[in-house]
């Protein structure tokens, strides 16, 4: 068995190639991926390296966080670009989840296409 690694800065590939038997070639290759996300000021954009956190990025209560932090947003802030983030992380993880006509997505698609809204007509003249 021979390894052989290939990668930059942000991932690696490791390949592996046995050969049991001299007439077949096997070969196993493993993607390793470390992407750094740039950090922002923005409460909707909370992604880190950990494991841990990635899965919960992906949990329904973490969507309901998201939803709470569009709505604060919306409503106390005026700050309708930050909304427009929160609602669409929020949809991402509903849709895939319950699926794009589910009524569970139906709020926050009233409240993603409302902040879409306002900051549009933020920007007018």
């Amino acid at each position: 068995m021979s390894g052989e690694e290939l990668g930059n800065s942000n991932s690696s590939i490791t390949q592996q190639s046995t050969n049991p038997n001299p007439n077949t070639t096997s070969v196993e290759a493993t993607i390793q991926s470390s992407s750094a996300v740039n950090a922002t000021k923005s409460t909707c954009n909370t992604t880190t390296s950990v494991d841990d956190d990635v899965d919960r990025e992906k949990t329904l209560e973490f969507a309901d966080e998201l939803f709470e932090d569009g709505l604060k947003s919306v409503l106390v802030d005026n700050d309708y670009a930050e909304a427009a983030d929160c609602f669409s992380r929020t949809l991402e993880i509903r849709v895939a989840h319950y699926g794009e006509l589910a009524i569970e997505c139906v709020s926050a698609y009233y409240q993603y296409g409302r902040a879409l809204l306002y900051k549009s007509q933020e920007s007018d003249p």
